[in-house]
């Protein structure tokens, strides 16, 4: 007979089986939702995403790690001996790498030409790091009912999936997007063994699930280890016993073992990463691990309340948000989730204002605060339990970063003038966006030859042009009349919210 679960049962509103299946048909629309929502998008080329483009692309065809036959389109790699590499962890193209592999099952010449590389290089993101935020983005409500109402519930994940970075990182190869999901993954999943429901072999099944999950973040970006450290900490102050422990770490081993190996075949050695032989433009003299300084608190500042960069100036929503971590810590029940909000966000703000590329390229926002975003909008659940004019404040907050981050999505998350511009929202993305320029980055993944994918081409040809898109300008809609499809697909996706949220 199958024992239960003997760990302390986190406390849950109205847990009944009819609540269960109600929440799971919600979370089914928010993950429909999302993935259009994320889908849409077809965004042109920058470093980064031409990079892990790169690797998934010499896995594919050659076999390879090296990305001798595509760096010319990035100058995001690192050269050991005489073969140049990405100068990332692998993950997200790892992540990418299977989708593709099956396209180019069916289309082994999908390169070679402009179009049908468009078209893959759509579905293969729609189909790897769109499917993964959508898939995270509605696991992230179900973490909220854990603690929370329904409707507090569904629009505080609304406000993740749509009023944050979120948004315009599912819809190209990044690794921020990666890391991020796994979190919210990881960190529900652990909830969920706390339930004494469940048995001890489905609560090994999500601990071990938890382990792999946090080990993907750190193959997709190195400084994640420091987040398994804090969610280890969070389980010490569970008092989590042995076996839970070992479950997790089993988990994480797989992982593990694939980073090993390809740091092996790369660097030549298990430990370490490819950044120390980075191309020399990202060198810095004097720099810790040619990448870490002293914190700086004028960075602190422009990633948070400067317009250039602000956190607050893109998602304002999340001003909240220290309010909300003090509601959490007075409440017994939400105290540990509280301080484990509030410790991934101190972690990753340090981390930026420490990193010499803390400005993230042409991002517009903080974009090494990405990872952390679900521990920054997961505490607003207060304000939206509350009546009166603080839920007043905060539906009005989230409604404003909603559409600042549709615009952002909508006309180009790289804003090219950066740092020559010093407010991306006021100077580049609403004057384009009133002026009906949308998806205007035409600097494409796939050029016609190579050239340096960081300069603007003139919008003179079919091919860049078209370098970046959405689906109702496919449709043959022009400028801002493109979003209408979207818009009415969001408002039949929140009737049926509403209507299922509040059956009886």
């Amino acid at each position: 007979m199958m024992q239960k679960n003997n760990a302390a049962s986190l406390p849950q509103p109205n847990c009944t089986g009819e609540t269960y299946r109600r929440d799971r048909r919600i979370a089914l629309v928010i993950f429909l939702t999302l993935w259009l929502s994320y889908a849409y998008f077809s965004h042109g080329g920058s470093w980064g995403a031409n990079a892990y483009l790169d690797l998934t692309r010499a896995v594919v065809e050659e076999k390879t790690f090296r990305i001798d036959a595509y760096v010319w389109n990035t100058g995001d790699w690192s050269k050991v001996g005489d073969h140049y590499y990405i100068n990332k962890n692998p993950g997200a193209s790892f992540l990418a790498a299977p989708i593709y592999f099956l396209y180019h099952l069916f289309d082994k010449n999908a390169f070679n030409d402009f179009v049908s590389a468009r078209i893959a290089i759509h579905l293969i993101t729609a189909f790897s790091f769109s499917l993964l935020a959508a898939l995270a983005g509605s696991v992230f409500f179900l973490w909220l009912r854990r603690f929370a109402a329904v409707g507090p519930a569904i629009g505080t994940a609304a406000i993740f999936g749509v009023g944050t970075s979120q948004f315009s990182n599912a819809s190209f190869f990044n690794a921020a997007i990666v890391v991020s999901s796994f979190y919210i993954l990881a960190a529900f999943m652990l909830d969920r063994t706390r339930d004494s429901e469940l048995t001890s072999a489905r609560a090994g099944i999500y601990t071990f699930l938890s382990g792999l999950c946090l080990g993907l973040a750190v193959v997709a970006e190195p400084i994640s280890v420091f987040g398994i450290v804090i969610f280890a900490a969070f389980m010490i102050m569970q008092r989590r016993k042995i076996h839970i422990w070992l479950k997790f770490i089993l988990g994480g081993i797989a992982p593990a073992i694939a980073l090993v190996i390809y740091n092996i075949r790369v660097i030549g050695k298990p430990f370490g990463t490819v950044y120390e032989f980075q191309n020399p433009v990202f060198s810095y003299d004097g720099a810790f691990l040619d990448v870490f300084r002293y914190p700086s608190l004028d960075i602190l500042y422009r990633i948070t309340f400067h317009p250039i960069r602000g956190l607050f100036w893109v998602t304002p929503v999340l001003a909240l948000s220290i309010f909300g971590i003090i509601s959490l810590w007075r409440q017994e029940k939400t105290r540990q989730l509280g301080m484990l909000c509030a410790s991934m966000i101190l972690f990753y703000f340090l981390f930026n204002i420490s990193f010499v590329a803390w400005h993230g390229g042409w991002y517009v926002g903080p974009r090494y605060l990405t990872p952390a975003l679900p521990f920054f909008v997961a505490p607003l659940i207060f304000a939206f339990q509350r009546s009166g004019w603080l839920s007043q404040l905060a539906v009005s907050l989230a409604t404003l970063s909603a559409a600042i981050q549709l615009t952002i999505v909508a006309v180009n998350p790289f804003c090219p003038q950066l740092p020559a511009i010093t407010n991306p929202l006021f100077q580049y993305t609403w004057p384009n966006f009133f002026s009906n320029m949308l998806s205007i980055n035409n600097a494409s993944a796939f050029p016609r030859m190579p050239r340096h994918v960081s300069r603007i081409f003139s919008l003179e040809s079919f091919e860049e042009w078209w370098a970046a898109y959405n689906l109702g300008e496919v449709l043959g809609l022009q400028g801002v009349l493109s979003l209408l499809p979207l818009i009415l697909a969001w408002m039949l996706a929140g009737l049926v919210l509403y209507k299922i949220a509040t059956e009886p």
